[in-house]
């Protein structure tokens, strides 16, 4: 089916046709949302019929879906109209590397650079065990700022191929394929692929290793007459060594490359990122033996170039000597890496932020402690941190541009504290949920991100009213960790949209801001001319030009281990050249039963990112969110076995709750059009989930009505804040519950539903409310100092609710005139402990444990780090 331009797939423009991606079909789409240029890619009408075809669309989306990588092909959005199923992707400038080798082999220089680039990009892959399975010159895009791997239709979960054993062959062109025959493009396969054997990472290594021989060469590694002597030659030939095209290669890369296409998959190199750690030292001009081509050429040049070697080591001294004792003499700071320890007595807090001052003496972060969690304060010339007094529960802190103030959020309020450590300043209070980055600038005003309350706002720092420089048209799309450009050039930030973050800059005087990268996010503009941001637990660094406001070349890894959770990153680096940053650590969550005294019992088997926990109605099963890469989608599992089973394929799935019968599952669905909207599913897996609101607001499930026809839910409105509306089923339709100019959230029935426990913060901060249902009548504040999460006891006789650190009972005295009790404190628990179901028996609650041994001990400082950064990625 060909698609006219200005066809509309949702919000996306149908421009131009592309032509053909793997199995379908590609066109260039404005995304309306946005205004940018996107690549459409669209699953013929001819295909869709074929389950074949389809499971293999599919099976593309959820495999790119969990990349994110400057050198893969991004994913922004999947969806479905009309019967066309679709991709939104990165929309790509260049050729690819089948279309560039037409004209003869790559030199040396850029085909190791794109061997490095594509080798990163596999092993990113590869950690999130996903085979390609089809890497080739034709998946493989040139564009000026480097290579991207395109095509994951063959990708598959790491171990054995699924299904009978051999499959066709979708990817190879007509003469080499029929039904019945093998998965990937025959030149570029592993022996173990045409023998219909298991494929994992190593097969991924063997396609590597015949596409590098090619881009050094121009030549095919293997090649035949026919079907049979193609597959006879990846078999049992070797290729002629690289050295008889290209005699001025290093003997190295031979060695490198024969690893690579070892028949054997135990012979061959076991991970590409060694392979490609390989490529990156050849790229710093030596092989291994010391020798560049032939033994004799390199002693001839070097015979010739004496004299000019000698004289040019004279002309260094004697300069050297010129300049020796002149105090305007510039000296090279040596690097140093330093680890720092959190204290004793706490541990570090995973994207609670991280700030370094600016002369890179003072590092500040947030730690966790039997207290809860807070910020401390590490000079690098005193032996231990101090706790900064009155900021429990503050986040992503930063510096004054003297470095004698630290400001942070606390809930939707940003404030500032001297470092010396009073007690902090209320800057303002934009009555939102959660402050998303700041940045104090030069002028004496802090820039801020927030949620729900999204976009970007300026606020005077001695305080007074905010005002909004930049928002989304989409709620559902956040902006984050903002900064302003040297000599006010536009402001930085990241977009963050159905799961996935992209770099954006806003001119001066602009309306929209302009995508600078693709994919990553929580940027920083540094003095040395780059931009550097996080992708993939990476830190990436590409050359910036702020007087036309684009990124130039390629992006290059300049740290490789940095932690990432979502989109939160724990890092800064001064203006004198000093990064601060957390190490990569799993952060893996585990499911607990924890009884009233705060025991806990291991639910499920492994270790995952699990978060949000539900219990069925009748205790045997829960619903929990898990997190795979860049995505969140609700599972289910048995409370007595502990398997979990995957219940929705979205993008960005999360928060459910079940019905009363326990057939269905309430969640909140990341849809095509990107809002977080109300979707219903089977629990048994069978048939499609159902979407029940249509809203540009931000919506999440927490209760159903024990008649099963009323869902109460957050709804997150621009004009009012936090709300709680309420969906019926029979009416299919919503109405708001409570919508004051407070924000009121996570409402729940009683077991009766004549009354509903919710969270407001009228006053003040977050405390639980017990009121009348559905009005009017009796209303109760029921918690003490702070509260959050309610969940009704099944006697109804108790109310629980949670603060960041206990978890509390109220007693029911009197149910017809709610009459309550004081709260009884049960058990300590920390901020990211979730869930909160109770047992049948009300004596166990089902939450969410940190894997402790899996968090990051320590905080990596690199003084001097520019030096480093500037040789790494040059500015030209």
């Amino acid at each position: 089916m060909a698609l006219s331009a200005g066809t509309r797939l949702g919000p996306y423009e149908i421009v131009a046709p592309l032509g053909a991606g793997g199995m379908g079909e590609v066109y260039k789409a404005r995304d309306t949302r946005l205004d940018r240029a996107v690549a459409l890619k669209i699953l013929p009408d001819t295909l869709a019929a074929d389950p074949h075809f389809r499971e293999r669309f599919d099976r593309e989306a959820r495999a790119v879906s969990q990349l994110s990588h400057p050198h893969i092909c991004t994913l922004f959005d999947v969806g479905e109209q009309d019967g066309t199923a679709f991709l939104v992707m990165e929309l790509l400038d260049g050729e690819t590397l089948a279309a560039r080798l037409t004209k003869g082999a790559l030199p040396f220089e850029e085909a190791l650079k794109t061997a490095i680039q594509i080798a990163d990009a596999l092993s990113t892959a590869h950690r999130h065990h996903i085979v390609h399975r089809d890497l080739k010159p034709g998946n493989i895009m040139l564009t000026k700022s480097g290579a991207k791997l395109l095509d994951f239709g063959l990708s598959k979960a790491s171990g054995v191929i699924a299904g009978d054993g051999l499959s066709m062959l979708p990817t190879t062109p007509p003469e080499l394929t029929a039904r019945g025959t093998i998965l990937g493009t025959f030149q570029y396969m592993a022996p173990e692929q045409l023998e219909g054997r298991e494929a994992d990472a190593r097969t991924d290594i063997f396609a590597f290793g015949a596409v590098l021989y090619e881009t050094v060469t121009g030549k095919k590694a293997f090649e035949g007459q026919s079907h049979a002597s193609l597959i006879g030659a990846i078999m049992h030939a070797e290729p002629a060594p690289i050295a008889a095209s290209q005699p001025l290669t290093p003997r190295a890369l031979d060695r490198i490359v024969k690893a690579c296409l070892a028949k054997d998959p135990d012979e061959r190199w076991q991970s590409v990122r060694d392979v490609m750690r390989e490529l990156q030292w050849l790229e710093g001009g030596a092989s291994r033996d010391g020798n560049w081509g032939s033994s004799a050429q390199p002693r001839q040049r070097w015979a010739r170039a004496l004299p000019w070697v000698v004289a040019s080591l004279l002309a260094v001294t004697l300069v050297a000597l010129l300049l020796e004792g002149s105090p305007s003499r510039r000296q090279t700071l040596p690097l140093t890496r330093l680890a720092l320890l959190p204290s004793r007595d706490n541990s570090l807090t995973i994207g609670g932020g991280t700030a370094i001052s600016p002369d890179g003496r003072t590092v500040v972060y947030a730690a966790q402690s039997a207290q809860g969690s807070r910020l401390y304060v590490r000079r690098l010339d005193e032996w231990e941190p101090r706790g900064l007094p009155l900021t429990e529960d503050a986040i992503n802190p930063f510096f004054s541009p003297d470095g004698q103030w630290i400001g942070f959020g606390v809930g939707g309020v940003v404030k500032k504290m001297p470092l010396a450590g009073t007690a902090p300043q209320v800057v303002c209070n934009i009555g939102t949920q959660q402050i998303l980055g700041g940045h104090w600038q030069r002028d004496g005003t802090i820039i801020f991100a927030a949620w729900p309350q999204v976009g970007v706002w300026r606020v005077s720092a001695d305080g007074g009213t905010p005002q909004l420089i930049t928002r989304p048209t989409d709620n559902s799309v956040w902006y984050l960790w903002p900064e302003s450009l040297p000599g006010n050039k536009g402001i930085l930030f990241t977009i963050l949209q159905g799961g996935r973050s992209s770099v954006a800059v806003l001119p001066p005087g602009a309306d929209k801001p302009r995508i600078l990268v693709e994919s990553g996010g929580h940027q920083r503009y540094l003095p040395t001319g780059h931009l550097v941001y996080v992708a993939d637990s990476h830190l990436f660094a590409v050359p910036f030009d702020t007087a036309r406001l684009v990124v130039r070349g390629g992006a290059s890894l300049v740290i490789d281990d940095i932690n990432e959770r979502a989109f939160w990153s724990d890092y800064d680096v001064s203006t004198t050249g000093a990064l601060a940053y957390l190490p990569a650590g799993s952060s893996t969550t585990t499911i607990v039963w924890k009884d009233r005294t705060g025991v806990s019992t291991p639910v499920v088997r492994e270790a995952r990112l699990y978060s949000f926990p539900t219990l069925s109605p009748d205790g045997e099963r829960f619903a929990v969110m898990i997190r795979e890469g860049p995505t969140r989608n609700i599972w289910t599992g048995s409370v007595a076995s502990g398997l979990v089973t995957r219940l929705t394929f979205g993008n960005d799935d999360t928060f459910s709750v079940w019905s009363p019968d326990g057939t269905r599952l309430i969640y909140t669905g990341g849809a095509a059009d990107s809002n977080y909207n109300l979707f219903s599913i089977a629990t048994d897996g069978s048939g499609k989930a159902e979407r029940l609101t249509h809203s540009p607001h931000a919506q999440a499930a927490t209760s159903v009505s024990p008649s099963g026809d009323t869902v109460l839910f957050n709804d997150v409105d621009p004009a009012t804040g936090g709300d709680v509306s309420a969906f019926s089923f029979s009416k299919k339709m919503s109405e708001p519950l409570l919508n004051s100019r407070f924000d009121e959230s996570e409402a729940v029935f009683s077991p009766l539903s004549q009354w509903i426990a919710y969270v407001s913060d009228e006053s003040g901060r977050d405390e639980v409310y017990v009121q009348a249902y559905p009005g009017p009548g009796a209303k109760r504040r029921v918690s003490l100092e702070g509260g959050d999460t309610p969940r009704w006891s099944h006697s109804g006789r108790e109310l629980f609710y949670q603060t960041d650190t206990a978890m509390f009972a109220v007693p029911i005295i009197d149910t017809h005139d709610l009459r309550v009790g004081t709260p009884v404190r049960l058990f300590a628990k920390t901020r990211n402990e979730h869930g909160g179901d109770s047992s049948l028996d009300d004596q166990h609650f089902l939450m969410t444990e940190r894997a402790t041994a899996d968090r990051p001990s320590q905080l990596h400082v690199v003084q001097n780090w520019f030096e480093e950064l500037k040789a790494r990625v040059p500015i030209k």
